[in-house]
């Protein structure tokens, strides 16, 4: 199948296709066995079957990678993290990243400016009960053109709306 590249400015949610097989077991029955062989656009698929109707607008966005794939975007993750917030210590690579403005936004746009990053975390965790890793606009936009390259480079389950 020819598959164009993920847009440079698509957000995505990268599960790791094992995740999703645990999901599938827990949430609909279906027997791991069942599923373990499956490539990841099959498992895309099958898991679409079972998205609720009110959660199919999110589901679009759901990108179902393997374990190689969940490395290397670990690794970019990391990496970018250590380039672009030196001063943050380094966080697990399942925690999101999120920019500024989508930050502020969570925190009801009433956030100076120019607050600092680390600062804002704080505000943003303190409100959400959950940690993220927060940079400057254009830094998000240029990570997650990155990420996006990544994965479209790699084999992946994904909406067929976006072939």
């Amino acid at each position: 199948m020819t598959r164009k590249p993920l847009p440079d400015d698509f957000n995505v949610q990268a599960f790791n296709a094992g995740d999703i097989m645990v999901m599938l077991e827990q949430q609909v029955g279906i027997p791991l066995h069942a599923t373990i062989h499956m490539d990841m656009q099959p498992l895309h698929d099958l898991m679409r079957l079972f998205v609720a109707p009110e959660d199919r607008a999110c589901f679009e966005y759901l990108i179902i990678i393997d374990d190689e794939t969940a490395e290397l975007l670990k690794d970019l993750m990391l990496s970018t993290v250590a380039r672009l917030r030196p001063e943050r210590e380094t966080p697990e690579h399942s925690i999101g990243v999120m920019s500024r403005t989508v930050a502020a936004e969570k925190l009801g746009g009433s956030v100076p400016a120019d607050l600092p990053l680390v600062e804002l975390e704080a505000r943003l965790f303190n409100a959400t009960g959950v940690e993220e890793v927060i940079l400057e606009d254009a830094d998000d936009a240029e990570y997650g053109a990155a990420m996006n390259r990544l994965i479209s480079s790699r084999p992946h389950g994904r909406s067929r709306e976006l072939d």
